[in-house]
């Protein structure tokens, strides 16, 4: 499956196929991407949940700008650690009161959440450790859909509005500009887009990669 050709799609990782201390996203903007740790593996990186990290930079079409439509996917499989907020990806500076996007594992009850400034979108499934997952974001206005394994889990419709963000970078592995909130456990591939996937798009990526990670 070839994902380039979507211009909505602004990052790529296949981590399974980019291996080395830094590399280019294999999306049309090709963003340079730096490693802390994070060993490769034949089904991607394994990111130890101390200090592992990719930087894949501040380029123009990762900027968050007010409540544009965004969507975020990420296979990963987790070590079962929640003694930290376990981040897969995020951007914006992080803390207490800024504006920032973190989508990964709660606070010690491994819970899949999205959080946006303040505002938490928890839900309450927790995927089961060392198994390979699937999950989702959209953010539209003021909405938000989290996804699993390719299914809508839950929505949310009344979050903060997102203030335009810039000097800060796009991590996988870790949230905001932290350090914190570090991955336990392996990202297989990530993908960010600047529109709101349909639940059937999101459903057919699910569908299409899966077997890499049975």
């Amino acid at each position: 499956m070839n994902l380039i050709f979507d211009p909505s799609l602004v990052l790529y990782l296949p981590l399974y196929e980019l291996d080395g201390s830094s590399f280019v996203s294999r999306d049309a903007c090709g963003h340079l991407c730096t490693v802390t740790g994070a060993l490769w593996r034949k089904n991607g990186r394994y990111f130890d949940g101390v200090d592992d990290i990719i930087d894949c930079g501040n380029k123009a079409p990762l900027i968050i700008t007010g409540n544009s439509p965004r969507t975020g996917e990420v296979w990963f499989k987790s070590s079962g650690d929640y003694t930290d907020d376990r981040a897969l990806l995020s951007y914006g500076p992080g803390g207490g009161g800024s504006y920032w996007i973190r989508f990964g594992l709660s606070l010690t009850d491994g819970y899949l959440s999205l959080s946006l400034l303040a505002n938490d979108h928890y839900t309450t499934t927790t995927p089961p450790a060392n198994e390979w997952h699937h999950a989702a974001f959209t953010l539209a206005g003021t909405t938000t859909v989290i996804y699993y394994n390719g299914e809508v889990l839950s929505t949310k419709t009344d979050h903060s509005t997102i203030n335009t963000q810039t000097g800060t970078n796009f991590y996988i592995g870790r949230r905001g500009q932290g350090p914190t909130d570090y991955w336990k456990g392996d990202i297989g591939e990530a993908r960010f887009y600047n529109r709101v996937l349909t639940p059937l798009e999101i459903q057919q990526n699910y569908l299409a990669t899966k077997w890499r990670y049975r």
